[in-house]
């Protein structure tokens, strides 16, 4: 006796959708060290990478969120 079901779909992670969500996640821990971090230039350089990450986020949103 078989119990094991062949038809049933195993739904595929969604690649483009976690690669979006973890480019997110990565931005918005830039922003919160620049924003924790008593270091002026180390400051800078996260709010300014944070930024950068943004427009790279903005450029990619339509391919992967289709």
């Amino acid at each position: 006796m078989d119990l094991y079901d062949d038809a049933i779909q195993i739904p595929q992670p969604k690649v483009k959708e976690l690669l979006y969500a973890n480019l997110e996640k990565c931005q918005a821990d830039l922003t919160t060290y620049a924003l924790e971090t008593k270091n002026e230039e180390a400051k800078t350089m996260y709010g300014k990478n944070a930024e950068n990450l943004k427009q790279i986020i903005n450029k990619l949103e339509p391919y992967l969120l289709r």
